[in-house]
């Protein structure tokens, strides 16, 4: 009698994808610095006591196979169903379209002047279709992490739903995977570039920032697992896609007309799981960055990270010792476009 093989059930859940990870390290080389914002203080003994440890462990190396993830961290339990079936089939369709959709983003042209059609990259498919992906994942990779799952769960137990039960923190997740993707979709996209081999930007825990001027990361807002809110004007979202290329998603109001004072007040039309329209023709790429701008976001990475940030080289781990900061407020005037925006006051005509 022969015997049915059962597939092996995955455990360890990376919250942070191994292809985005490979996109901060050189090609070739397969360890990070890893840097730990909160390591262990103090350890369980098998006497019983609890005692200090001598020498925290701040710095450690370690490979994308083995960095931020946690075992059984999108498990269910539903009869008939594999635990790991949102690991395999819903993380792994979400990861793959957000990975090519990546790598199209970081070989996007200069637009300034604007690219001809056949200069745009075209081995990915329909740009905005590839658009369209990568809001999908930047809006699951949001809630996927461990600072994202916490906030479900706060979210969760505000309703009156146990918080405790990951079979309800997962059909939460799933249900809201793409509620940002229509106010994204109608953002300003910018593209910024690195111009020095010398710089790099930091991988973070948290790899989707949300950063608003006049949210500081001590304020109560930002309190975990908390973030500025995604529909006020003045949030800005700052995604790290390889370790060279950063894309930014802002408000257009915000955009055209940045203001500490407006940034906590909602965005136009703010709103949810709505159809709306997406031009690639609309991404801006022509600013590269300066060592002095690249130290800033590095700092606003390292500071929204919930515990751990990476870097192939140990000193980048340490922004702050690189450049004196500017005020928290003042990191918005880096992602000013250099030409005013046409969008807010644009419109748009479509035939049948």
């Amino acid at each position: 009698i022969a015997s049915v093989k059962q597939p092996q059930v995955s455990r360890n859940h990376h919250y942070v994808p191994e292809w985005y990870q490979h996109g901060f390290l050189p090609k070739g080389e397969g360890e990070f610095w890893v840097y730990d914002k909160s390591p262990a203080l103090s350890v369980e003994c098998p006497d019983g006591q609890t005692r200090k440890i001598k020498n925290p462990r701040y710095l450690r190396r370690t490979g994308p196979d083995k960095l931020f993830q946690i075992d059984d961290l999108y498990a269910i339990k539903f009869p008939s169903i594999s635990t790991d079936f949102l690991e395999r089939n819903l993380f792994g369709k979400i990861d793959n379209d957000g990975a090519n959709a990546a790598k199209m983003l970081q070989q996007w042209p200069r637009t300034v002047p604007l690219p001809k059609g056949d200069q745009y990259p075209n081995e990915y498919g329909d740009p905005n279709e590839r658009m369209t992906d990568l809001l999908l994942f930047l809006n699951a990779q949001k809630a996927r992490t461990p600072r994202g799952l916490d906030a479900i769960r706060s979210s969760l137990t505000a309703r009156g739903i146990d918080s405790t039960n990951n079979n309800f923190i997962m059909l939460d997740f799933n249900a809201q995977r793409d509620r940002l993707c229509t106010v994204w979709s109608e953002a300003l996209w910018q593209i910024f570039s690195i111009a020095s081999d010398d710089d790099a930007f930091l991988l973070s825990d948290e790899p989707v920032v949300f950063y608003n001027m006049d949210c500081f990361p001590a304020s109560p807002v930002c309190k975990y697992p908390g973030d500025p809110n995604a529909f006020w004007r003045g949030t800005r979202v700052v995604f790290p896609l390889s370790s060279k290329k950063l894309l930014v998603l802002s408000h257009k109001e915000h955009a055209d007309q940045p203001s500490r004072m407006k940034a906590r007040q909602m965005r136009r039309n703010a709103r949810l799981y709505d159809q709306t329209i997406i031009s690639f023709t609309w991404i801006e790429h022509e600013k590269m960055l300066t060592h002095d701008e690249v130290v800033a976001i590095n700092f606003m990475i390292k500071t929204r990270a919930t515990k751990f940030v990476a870097a192939f080289r140990q000193e980048d781990l340490f922004p702050d010792r690189k450049a004196t900061m500017p005020k928290w407020s003042d990191l918005d005037e880096i992602f000013k476009p250099k030409y005013p925006s046409f969008h807010a006051g644009s419109k748009v005509h479509i035939g049948y």
